[in-house]
């Protein structure tokens, strides 16, 4: 007999999270485990504990998933990882895709949506929205290719997202286990490529991008 599949979820938030257990084991043929440790503690036991789906947020303790896709990819080849997000799709939904995620599901969509995105997945199919295929294939508008998750590299947007959550340049470096040169660099990096002026104009930049990113119903 076959072993069933293993699936880890990923969220901060003890309910959101639990309630995706519940939902996947409820509704699906597979083992459901959950991980509230942030991304940097989940490669270790992906890998031990043999996950064939890992369902994420986007953003767990300040960090994005993004550097987190990336690594997944080259230490966990067959493990697939679908973003459940409250953010905005057409803004980091694109940058998701582009780091190596499998689908991306919003976490205001029918429950439904997200068992089907799940199988599509574990299927060996990606999982978008019509409107996330059409970036994806280089149809996007203006605004999104304009928009920060286009332009910048996975960890820049990671540390752009922290920089908007309020976070020093000090305290960045300290979570994401950098030099605060490096993380200087990389906001070197974001102010050139988002043509801000000054560092005051990056963090500004950063807390509108994410209060743009986040969708309030």
């Amino acid at each position: 007999m076959n072993s069933p599949l293993r699936v880890l979820i990923m969220d901060s938030q003890p309910v959101m999270r639990d309630g995706v257990v519940s939902l996947i084991a409820g509704s699906m043929n597979c083992a459901v485990s959950a991980e509230d440790g942030g991304f940097s503690k989940a490669p270790g036991r992906i890998l031990k504990e043999r996950i064939d789906l890992v369902i994420a947020d986007f953003r767990i303790h300040a960090e994005t998933a993004l550097p987190f896709l990336e690594t997944l990819g080259k230490t966990a080849k067959g493990t697939r990882c679908l973003i459940f997000s409250a953010f905005d799709e057409a803004q980091v939904g694109y940058p998701c895709m582009r780091a190596g995620a499998s689908g991306f599901v919003s976490k205001f969509a029918p429950a439904d949506k997200l068992v089907e995105a799940a199988r599509t997945v574990l299927d060996g199919r990606h999982y978008v929205s019509e409107k996330l295929a059409k970036a994806l294939m280089g149809k996007q508008d203006s605004k999104l290719k304009g928009s920060a998750g286009a332009l910048l590299s996975a960890r820049e947007l990671d540390v752009f997202s922290m920089i908007g959550g309020g976070m020093t340049v000090s305290e960045i470096a300290a979570r994401l286990g950098i030099s605060v040169k490096t993380v200087e660099a990389h906001r070197e990096n974001i102010k050139n490529k988002l043509g801000c002026g000054n560092a005051s104009q990056v963090v500004a930049a950063a807390t509108r991008w994410l209060d743009e990113t986040t969708v309030v119903i």
